[in-house]
């Protein structure tokens, strides 16, 4: 897929085409919102079942981005069967992706595509999906919604490099996002988690690349929760509390044989 802007404006380019532009949002037509009103159940059942997610339990990037795809799926039973079926997809072959596509989580060096940094880079004859962390962590939770959407109809083979049918459930994925928040089991889902990401860059002839007791260490430590921290405040969070610090020695793609040290804090 083309590189795609930040989300955080909530921009999709692929050529010339932008959410931010109109469309006909046609699925909407069709759109049942009392279903939708239990939909703080099915966020729940989500919250719950946290830490029983197989293979993907050691990545909290992978997590939020298959949990949303589990929330994304439960919030289609909104539209009717002919709907989905007019946009190529039916529930079921969405969920069915949910569960058996494998989705990894990449440092931006490692997710460009002809040369450009990308959000994320499905692979449907693999059933894969990369995601790029840096990029998400960025995303409001709307526009983890949208990616995460678009990225499953891409494995469906629904759409490539046009947005045709994304751009239909636009709607869709602000009242979703709006649903997910206002839930009172929000706060125990992966998907309300805040990043900040420092690194250190050592010289070429260390024999340590994370030196755990280095000046340098602590000073990334302390950025990185300084970033997360400023997150949590943007987001009006008065609870906010850091729940994991960890440093990871990372190969660049960038510059051959370099190695950096990446300090990442999670705050929740």
């Amino acid at each position: 897929m083309k590189a795609l802007l930040s989300f955080a404006v909530i921009i999709l380019i692929c050529s010339n085409t932008s959410f931010a532009q109109g469309f006909n949002d046609k699925p909407t037509e069709n759109f049942n919102i009392e279903v939708f009103k239990n939909f703080k159940d099915t966020v729940r059942s989500q919250a719950l079942s946290r830490g029983n997610e197989g293979g993907h339990g050691g990545d909290g990037y992978v997590l939020e981005f298959v949990t949303l795809g589990k929330l994304i799926s439960a919030g289609f039973d909104s539209f009717s069967v002919e709907t989905l079926k007019q946009n190529h997809f039916t529930k079921e072959a969405f969920e069915q992706a949910v569960k058996l596509v494998k989705v990894t989580s990449h440092p931006k060096e490692e997710m460009l595509l002809e040369g450009e940094e990308v959000d994320a880079i499905n692979f449907p004859a693999k059933n894969q999906i990369k995601m790029n962390r840096d990029r998400w962590r960025e995303l409001s939770l709307e526009g983890r919604i949208k990616l995460v959407m678009h990225e499953y109809f891409g494995i469906l083979g629904v759409e490539r490099d046009s947005y045709q049918v994304s751009l239909k459930f636009v709607s869709f994925a602000q009242m979703l996002s709006k649903e997910v928040a206002s839930s009172p089991d929000y706060k125990n889902l992966s998907v309300n988690l805040f990043y900040g990401q420092c690194n250190i860059f050592p010289p070429l002839t260390s024999s340590q690349i994370c030196d755990s007791s280095s000046k340098e260490m602590a000073d990334a430590q302390e950025c990185s929760k300084r970033k997360a921290q400023a997150k949590c405040a943007i987001a009006e969070k008065a609870d906010c509390k850091i729940i994991d610090t960890t440093m990871n020695s990372v190969l660049s793609t960038r510059y051959v044989g370099m190695r950096y040290c990446e300090v990442l804090t999670i705050a929740k």
